[in-house]
């Protein structure tokens, strides 16, 4: 019984995609009898089957995500600046999307292993990514560049809640017009963060009363190359949300849209890089939005 079952889910998972060349492969553990009858058995009770599927993974995520929310309770500190900054941001009505205190103290990690002292941001939000940047290594010295001007006065709000405060600057303007100045004065990173482009890209249509179009996600890869520039040899580059990306232009059919990041990245010999897949704990509406993951890369 056990071994139908796990053929018919083996058999199932695939009817979506390429179900004869999967169950071709599975015919040479039945004979062809019992496999052209599993085959109909499935064909006929196909949404029986998928909706079975779709809510032991939604179980698996469901669990998952409890465990490593209650993991991650424990291990991230506590901090009254970030706590407060969260707090500020939310009675500001500023968008809740920035990154939770696990990826924070994720990202606080990095730039201590590194030993950073310049720290590059793109995209400040409220600047609760900023406050982990700036209380991460003891005289570290952060630039976060931020388009929305009404962002960029809650962040600084939020910021002279650190005893850091002193060490961050918040830079209004579009980043592919900041990035070009930086280099152009000379400036040189040690860590990179290219924040959320859904920030980015809601910031920029709420200014310019446009809607964001399939192109705009070949900005990331744009950041990508300036931040490659900015960076000083092994210095580190992390991307968030490049997972959602590549998943959500893939799910609207935009798929050459979505890989920009990916397609540039995988010929530039000047870095190495990879992509990490994530469980985020910030609830979604649908359950599959939490997974993620970001692309990091060294500066060779």
């Amino acid at each position: 019984m056990h071994r139908i079952r796990r053929i018919e889910y083996t058999i199932a998972w695939d009817f979506n995609h390429k179900l004869y060349n999967t169950a071709y492969d599975t015919r040479e553990s039945l004979d062809k009898l019992t496999y052209l009858a599993l085959l109909f058995y499935i064909t006929d009770h196909r949404p029986r089957i998928k909706t079975e599927m779709d809510a032991s993974l939604e179980d698996a995520l469901t669990s998952a995500l409890s465990i490593t929310t209650s993991a991650q309770s424990r291990l991230v500190k506590h901090s009254p600046s970030l706590e407060a900054a969260l707090h500020n941001s939310q009675q500001q009505d500023i968008p809740p999307i920035a990154i939770g205190p696990a990826e924070g103290q994720y990202l606080s990690i990095l730039c201590r292993l590194i030993g950073a002292k310049h720290i590059l941001e793109i995209g400040t939000l409220g600047g609760y990514s900023t406050l982990w940047f700036v209380d991460s290594v003891p005289g570290v010295k952060v630039t976060s560049i931020e388009i929305n001007p009404r962002h960029r006065d809650v962040a600084l709000q939020n910021i002279k809640a650190s005893p850091s405060a002193e060490n961050a600057e918040v830079i209004l303007g579009a980043a592919l017009d900041v990035l070009p100045a930086l280099s152009t004065e000379g400036r040189v990173f040690d860590f990179v963060f290219i924040g959320k482009l859904l920030m980015l890209l809601l910031n920029r249509a709420a200014l310019t009363k446009v809607a964001c179009a399939d192109a705009d996600w070949n900005e990331q890869a744009q950041y990508f190359e300036w931040a490659v520039k900015l960076t000083r040899p092994h210095g580190c580059i992390f991307v968030d949300n490049a997972f959602r990306q590549l998943s959500e232009s893939a799910a609207e059919e935009n798929a050459e849209f979505g890989e920009a990041l990916i397609k540039s990245v995988e010929v530039d010999i000047r870095v190495t890089a990879t992509l990490i897949p994530t469980l985020g704990t910030h609830r979604k509406t649908k359950l599959l939005e939490n997974i993620d993951g970001f692309l990091m890369a060294i500066v060779n």
